[in-house]
């Protein structure tokens, strides 16, 4: 099939006019014949409608993926030990996806041709912007996220946890879709008094009204398990947690060169609990985030910018860009998680914990003992 059309139309005095912003799907399966190397390919552009009524433009910007899937959803790659957003890109063996590796965990994502459940959510993909008189239940009015609660640290006990082991960060949701929990340890000072820079770990994940809670290993951001102490808004450790709505995740599977750059924008205003719109800058509107450090093809030299840009990056200027230089298709295979969201942490508070302790883990005693087999005669 070379091309394809669905428009739905409607009667205007005796004569059929086209409604845009009418057609949707879950997902689509694209095949552009080959490979360009050195040139651009899809410039398509679409429109990602969220469960919580946010709209975000996607222009592919040149993406040369030869045949891939699109689809789009709230969680992204999932770290398959703590069922929570992995927050990297990942890499596979084959073109079929049964197995995607991040940092030499496993990762998967959710399908879009299976039905949604409690925590995961595919979106709608429109080729127009979606229609204003969509039915509530499609398209419903976006709010600023809700509120966080409670953020307490629990490992072996309440705000105590062993080495190595980390714990669990619970809170409480109300009216939030997604939350972000930020541990900086970018100004860790050390047992000899010395700071050292061990970067900032980010906890994400999709949230339910109530309880909720997301595993945290004990480690550094650059995968160190930190020693015995005190954290959690000490001097040098910093924890917080931030409610998230629009989060919009968009798995690029085995695309593999994205010469130009993704570009997504938020299109639409979300309202504030009095139903005011809230300003948004256009950097926050185009503001996205990736991290591709765990790409075994990929180089900051190549790309332009650095891999990881957990902290947000302008998609105006083309996002997660990768065989700009290189011949070498470098995301062959590869799972590339982009993802946009709201969060207005400037008009939100920002919830920190109480500080929390690791200790060591008790000793294993190894008790041994001679036993002294007797042997009867009769």
């Amino acid at each position: 099939m070379g091309a394809w059309d669905i428009t739905v139309t409607k009667l205007v005095n005796g004569s059929r006019v086209a409604v845009p912003g009418r057609v949707f799907a879950n997902y689509l399966c694209l095949n552009l014949g080959n490979n360009k190397q050195g040139f651009g390919v899809l410039y398509s552009t679409v429109y990602v409608l969220t469960n919580d009524g946010y709209i975000y433009r996607t222009e592919f910007n040149g993406i040369d993926p030869y045949g891939f899937v699109y689809f789009a959803n709230n969680r992204g790659l999932i770290n398959t030990k703590t069922n929570t957003s992995n927050l990297a890109s990942g890499v596979c063996s084959s073109n079929e996806m049964s197995y995607i590796s991040s940092n030499g965990t496993e990762v998967q994502f959710h399908s879009p041709i299976y039905p949604d459940t409690m925590l995961d959510q595919t979106y709608k993909i429109f080729f127009d912007m979606p229609a204003d008189d969509l039915p509530s239940y499609i398209r419903p009015t976006p709010y600023i996220p809700g509120t966080i609660t409670n953020l307490r640290f629990v490992g072996f006990d309440e705000n105590i946890g062993y080495v190595g082991s980390g714990g669990y960060f619970y809170f409480n949701a109300d009216k939030a879709s997604s939350v972000e929990i930020k541990l900086d340890f970018s100004k860790y000072v050390n047992e000899l008094g010395q700071i050292e820079n061990r970067g900032i770990v980010y906890l994400s994940n999709a949230c339910v009204q109530g309880e909720n809670r997301i595993y945290w290993d004990g480690r550094d951001a650059n995968g160190n398990i930190l020693p015995a102490g005190v954290y959690g808004n000490r001097n040098d450790v910093e924890v917080s947690v931030v409610a998230k709505a629009g989060v919009y995740h968009f798995p690029m599977l085995d695309i593999e060169n994205n010469r130009n750059g993704i570009k997504i924008r938020l299109m639409n205003t979300p309202l504030d609990a009095y139903g005011n719109p809230v300003e948004i800058s256009e950097e926050e509107r185009c503001r996205v985030y990736y991290n591709n450090s765990y790409m075994p093809n990929m180089t900051e030299a190549d790309s332009g910018a650095p891999l990881n840009q957990l902290g947000g990056y302008d998609s105006r200027l083309g996002a997660a860009k990768f065989g700009v230089t290189l011949t070498n298709s470098p995301g062959d295979f590869g799972a590339i998680d982009i993802w946009a969201a709201y969060d207005g942490v400037d008009k939100l508070p920002v919830i920190a914990p109480p500080e929390f302790e690791l200790i060591e883990p008790p000793k294993k005693h190894i008790v041994s003992a001679r036993v002294r087999i007797l042997r009867l005669q009769q």
